[in-house]
């Protein structure tokens, strides 16, 4: 080995080069690691490290925003705050078209009012290998209206039942939004049916047709989630009615305490969902909603937080894969 010439440095050791890298990785495994809330997959972590670059990527799509408009509106709106030189766009639809738009590519993230089903999640991996990853983000009521000068006050589940899943009869009807916008699954698990069966609901376009028909149509009521609404019920002329269990019980009523309590049969959820290996956009943003800061934002609106319900059936689970 040669001497080193006096007054010369030595150079930079290579070693020290290889500590940062190691040290670079490792800070990007523990963020990975809280973003994925402690469910590490190591092949999704692959790939995020591996696409950082993507996050360069000034554009966040968000799909679904006709699911639940407010509370859409409400939660890009803080998220903004946080990221104000983020571009937001948003893409209208209820849940068919939400997921069509995130199998397209078209959306980083969309809201839904059902989780993605097997027959969605073969699309996906049809369409690019991946599958869905979803979310409960906020708990509402799904709301009995008939018009104001009905003489029902109440109804049965029961009654709703028999209304919903056997043959029409003037006087009885029942009206629905169409089962592409993904609520008559919540509306069929709630009942107590199948949302598969042969249903004697009239499905109609959205929740202002049902509202319309419901209130034109003497004897008919209605159900629909509140998600959708984006004016109070009474603007509508309509009224929403008690609902009992079973017969024995007391009719209630809905609001925030007696769907947290599970006093208040009938409920639903709003989903967030991505891409399990897609953009880091849409995954960060539904970390967000699903965090501690998007659920306490989501108190703020007329809805409830899916992380704090206190239920009869625990409501929070990981995110779903199929």
């Amino acid at each position: 080995m040669l001497p080193r010439r006096p007054g010369v440095a030595p150079r930079p050791r290579r070693r020290n080069l290889t500590v940062l890298i190691r040290v670079a990785v490792y800070v990007t495994a523990a963020v990975m690691f809280f973003m994925l809330r402690g469910r590490v997959d190591w092949g999704l972590l692959a790939h995020r490290v591996s696409s950082t670059t993507a996050a360069a990527d000034s554009t966040l799509t968000i799909g679904g925003i006709d699911v639940a408009p407010y509370l859409a509106e409400t939660m890009i709106r803080r998220y903004r705050d946080y990221y104000p030189t983020l571009r937001i766009d948003t893409r209208p639809g209820t849940t068919v078209q939400a997921l069509q738009d995130l199998v397209d590519g078209k959306a980083d993230a969309v809201f839904l009012a059902r989780p993605p089903s097997a027959a969605d999640q073969d699309a996906f991996r049809k369409s690019s290998g991946d599958t869905a990853t979803w979310y409960p983000v906020a708990l509402g009521a799904l709301l009995v209206v008939a018009e104001p000068t009905s003489a029902d006050s109440s109804v049965t589940v029961a009654e709703l039942k028999a209304r919903a899943f056997s043959a029409p009869q003037a006087g009885r009807r029942l009206y629905a939004v169409d089962r592409n916008a993904g609520m008559w699954d919540a509306i069929a698990a709630r009942l107590g049916g199948d949302a598969a069966a042969a249903p004697g609901a009239y499905f109609l376009a959205n929740e202002d047709s049902v509202l319309s028909y419901a209130l034109a149509d003497r004897g008919a009521m209605g159900i629909i989630s509140v998600f959708p609404l984006r004016r109070p019920l009474s603007a509508y002329g309509a009224r929403a009615l008690a609902v009992q269990k079973r017969p024995d019980t007391l009719a209630v009523r809905a609001d925030n305490v007696t769907l947290a309590t599970s006093g208040y049969p009938l409920w639903c959820y709003t989903y967030l969902a991505c891409a399990r290996r897609g953009s880091m956009q849409g995954s960060t943003f539904v970390t967000y909603v699903t965090g501690a800061r998007g659920q306490r934002q989501i108190e703020a609106t007329p809805y409830l937080p899916a992380e704090k319900i206190l239920r009869e059936v625990v409501i929070t689970r990981p995110a779903k894969e199929e």
